[in-house]
């Protein structure tokens, strides 16, 4: 930006003033210069508005149309159980549809040892060295627990006690009782003396690692039947077929596990779908229907300072209004959409299942029959609903399909050209070209502007010159006749 603001002292022989002079000479250059500015202000305020236009665009395209376009969308399914207090279920979404036979034979089991210690201030009369292990298989971790001649049985009890907390058990010695407690359930949990002396054995029965017989300690797993068949799992968390349950406790009989289609949630889905699509499609058709005042451009500063801030903001308001008047990226997404969705897929349309077209001047918005929150539909039955429940595979097979075509259309949009960038519906790199255009085309003509300036100046400032010489010159006579 050329700053002409320099201070000029002009007109102080012919008392004219020449800066205005040269500011109405030079009117024609400036008005083509805030001319491009303005449309270049314009430019700006589309290219922002595609911005935001463009994210609602791009989010109803993945969030809803690419939601609906995939299979596993409407998979999700609803479970009961006919006895909660024997097993639940954690997450019915994948559960297969039909009913499920439960039968919980055993629930899994920590190790769980609780022993009052006979003779806690007893002594030991020798040596012993306590070794057993804990885990099975390759999990296996040995421990030798040295009891030394002289320690009481409280003492062997608490050196116990910590080494089963090193081997992460829940282990203590309290008033007299010996506590040790495996952080996990299962059979895999396990506690095993591989001592061979009798003293060894004698002081684990002590605190309750082993039984009479000299048999370890060990967790249980959960046994359940699942249509007649047993299983095992080391936790009350078991999956099996699609089911994520908790075994809470046992049973004598089957408990039943009903799974069906969610038809609730599949409604929604398709509700919201169709809202935002409609919110969507009403938003485009009144941007592009609004039409320009073409009396209103952006506001100069000057202009801007001259009105009041309400009057402003109506001008404002105005201009931004109509920003996308007949713009043909929008109209050619709403198009799209349209089309799409009012195409046949295996023979069948949206308004087979309840979801029709409202009148021609909604330009395409949807609607479903008889759903209550819609006041041109309720008091009508409700087909999709009734199509849900009794049919779900017709319904769910025709959203998926006319989704997928439209998921597909809109992204072949979406793709990068020399106009537009990659995930953009609109030109976006064709708007910063031309906004590269105006600058180039401001700064030649500011550098003219400039030029035409200097030459005005520098005629007027010689014409200056010229007369304030004619004016010395005619002083001087006048002083020379005066004298005779």
């Amino acid at each position: 930006m050329i700053n002409n603001n320099r201070m000029r002292l002009f007109g102080m022989a012919s008392g004219m003033d020449t800066s205005q002079l040269v500011k109405d000479m030079t009117a024609t250059q400036r008005y083509k210069i805030e001319s491009i500015q303005k449309n270049q202000s314009l430019l700006k305020l589309r290219n922002d508005a595609w911005k935001d236009m463009n994210k609602k665009m791009y989010d109803f395209h993945t969030k809803f149309t690419h939601k609906l376009s995939q299979k596993s969308t409407f998979t999700a399914s609803k479970s009961t159980s006919s006895d909660e207090s024997v097993v639940t279920i954690n997450n019915s979404d994948s559960a297969p549809k039909g009913t499920h036979k439960i039968k919980v034979d055993q629930l899994a089991e920590t190790i769980s040892i609780a022993k009052r210690l006979d003779n806690p201030t007893g002594t030991l009369s020798a040596d012993v060295d306590i070794d057993f292990q804990v885990g099975q298989g390759s999990n296996v971790k040995s421990i030798t627990v040295k009891a030394l001649q002289g320690d009481t049985n409280e003492d062997i009890a608490r050196k116990m006690a910590s080494e089963l907390k090193n081997a992460g058990f829940s282990a203590n010695y309290a008033d007299g009782v010996f506590f040790a407690n495996s952080t996990k359930t299962g059979a895999d949990e396990a506690i095993n003396i591989s001592s061979s002396s009798e003293a060894a054995k004698d002081l684990m029965k002590m605190v309750g690692l082993v039984d009479s017989d000299n048999k370890g300690v060990t967790g249980k797993d959960a046994v359940y039947q699942y249509n007649g068949e047993e299983f095992a799992s080391s936790t009350n968390q078991v999956k099996v077929n699609g089911l994520d349950l908790t075994l809470k406790s046992t049973s004598n009989s089957n408990v039943m596990i009903s799974s069906e289609t969610n038809a609730d949630e599949t409604y929604k889905l398709i509700k919201e779908f169709v809202s935002e699509y409609n919110k969507l499609i009403e938003d485009i058709s009144t941007k592009v229907g609004t039409r320009p005042d073409m009396s209103l451009k952006p506001l100069t500063s000057e202009e801007r300072d001259a009105m009041s801030k309400s009057d402003a903001k109506l001008w404002d308001d105005k201009i931004n209004d109509s920003l996308f008047y007949r713009d043909k990226q929008l109209e050619q997404f709403a198009s799209t959409a349209r089309s799409s969705l009012s195409k046949a897929f295996n023979g069948k349309t949206l308004s087979s299942i309840g979801i029709v077209t409202g009148p021609w001047q909604e330009k395409g918005k949807l609607h479903i029959v008889g759903d209550e929150d819609d006041p041109s539909q309720t008091g009508k039955p409700n087909k999709l609903k009734e199509m849900i429940a009794n049919d779900p595979s017709v319904v769910t097979d025709l959203i998926n399909g006319i989704s997928k075509n439209l998921y597909e259309s809109h992204s072949k949009s979406l793709g990068s050209n020399s106009l537009k960038s990659a995930l953009n519906f609109y030109n976006d790199k064709a708007m910063n070209e031309q906004m590269k255009s105006y600058d180039k085309q401001i700064s030649n003509l500011e550098s003219r502007l400039y030029k035409m300036e200097e030459m005005y100046h520098s005629k007027f400032s010689a014409m200056e010159r010229m007369m304030q010489q004619m004016n010395s010159q005619s002083y001087w006579m006048s002083q020379q006749f005066g004298g005779y």
